[in-house]
């Protein structure tokens, strides 16, 4: 009798264990705070021809937004304006203005008064407002000023952003194997009562898409391209709300593969996050408003991007292999079911190994290396090539041996194999 169901059973636990463990070492966040750099929320973005973001029906399940940013557009697009001065000031204003008059992000003011020596070792206090010269001089550069600071404002805010953006390239190319960029959507506000008594809300997106971004310094320019084959829900937030049903949770996954549901959508996202908290809250709330934090489970759609670590979709991982193992009939790979203690060819007799290829049935090692099909991709020897003969009818082999004897070399030469 076959060993797989108790090694099911064994194996989830196995993977539940893994799941709590990691929940302790990289606790999932409830909010957006501390994420660094600064999230960045789209609505927030200024208005301004160099930047642009693809949104609403669109990108609604159209079919040609491929993964790895194959489309000819970007998702967003965000450009570097140029910067024009502030109009000068009149001669008769310089020695009043404070600093900032050439910031168009401040407001220009002038100090009211000025102490200037007098003749006879006194001090004689000027009033502003004493020279209708200069007041007269005052209101017209203001008039100016004003005028250039409404068509520089959107400039010098775009500049801002692309200079933000510029850090989020930065961290990427630097630290890429330790963080991915991702936009997300379907802000969640849920208050959870935990067992304690305290309150511990959950405010933070339910719906992930990987973006990747790239510089084009020709123009320049920074473009960020969609990632992944589709976009990703959030189950372990969704796992810290006590009661909710996972196979719910499982079949909104299952959508998200299947109707083209991404962040940046229209209608189609917009019915997708619907679904999702009247599904799984009984009392959830799907609000047009942005920001309406109800008493009941509410989720609206407030677009952002940030750096989440890799480590993050560790949760994701393990819950999907959790709700595989549960399944009517799990395909588990035979090295899992010997991790677990079970026989992972039930044809065999207990205690009892496969038998050892030979030459002769054309499945064994000849005595001389023979390449055939074989890929390393580094220098190999004929026990190397013995050994990846051998994985042609076991399931696993061991290499051992003491410091310096080529186990890593072997290793990797086998991996490269595998993967070709």
């Amino acid at each position: 009798m076959s060993d797989i169901p108790s090694a099911n059973r064994q194996l989830t636990r196995v993977f539940e264990y893994i799941r709590e463990l990691a929940a302790i070492r990289q606790p999932v966040r409830r909010t957006l705070t501390g994420y660094s750099p600064k999230p960045e929320f789209l609505d927030e973005w200024p208005a301004h021809p160099l930047v642009h973001v693809q949104r609403g029906e669109s990108l609604d399940g159209d079919g040609d937004q491929e993964a790895g940013g194959t489309k000819a557009d970007p998702l967003i697009r965000v450009g570097r304006p140029e910067l024009t001065r502030c109009p000068p000031p009149p001669k008769v204003l310089r020695d009043w203005l404070l600093n900032g008059w050439d910031d168009p992000t401040r407001k220009a003011r002038v100090v009211r008064s000025i102490n200037r020596p007098g003749l006879f070792d006194d001090t004689t206090t000027i009033l502003f407002s004493d020279d209708e010269e200069r007041v007269a001089s005052w209101d017209r550069w203001r008039t100016l000023r004003e005028a250039w600071v409404v068509a520089e404002q959107p400039a010098v805010l775009t500049r801002r952003l692309y200079e933000r953006v510029h850090e989020v390239w930065t961290l990427m190319r630097r630290e890429g194997d330790r963080f991915e960029l991702v936009v997300a959507d379907g802000m969640l506000h849920c208050p959870i009562r935990e067992g304690t008594g305290s309150e511990a809300g959950v405010k933070h997106p339910v719906l992930f898409q990987r973006i990747r971004v790239d510089f084009e310094p020709s123009v320049p320019e920074f473009r960020l391209w969609p990632e992944g084959d589709h976009a990703e829900l959030h189950r372990p937030l969704l796992s810290l709300v006590p009661g909710l049903d996972s196979k719910t949770m499982a079949i909104l996954a299952e959508e998200l593969e299947t109707e083209g549901v991404v962040p940046l959508g229209g209608q189609r996202t917009a019915g997708f996050l619907k679904r999702l908290v009247q599904g799984l809250f009984v009392r959830g709330e799907f609000s047009e408003t942005k920001g309406d934090e109800r008493v009941s489970p509410t989720v609206w759609r407030d677009p952002v991007i940030f750096a989440r670590p890799r480590t993050a979709g560790l949760h994701t991982i393990i819950a999907s292999i959790i709700e595989d193992l549960g399944g009517d009939s799990p395909d588990i790979p035979k090295v899992l079911v010997q991790i677990a203690g079970g026989d992972a060819d039930p044809s065999l007799p207990p205690n009892q190994s496969p038998p050892t290829p030979t030459a002769a049935d054309g499945h064994g090692v000849a005595s001389t290396p023979q390449r055939g099909d074989i890929l390393f991709s580094k220098p190999a020897n004929q026990e190397q090539l013995q050994i990846a003969k051998r994985l042609r009818t076991t399931d696993s082999v061991l290499v051992q041996g003491p410091p310096g004897t080529g186990k890593t070399h072997t290793i990797a030469n086998l991996i490269g194999h595998f993967l070709e």
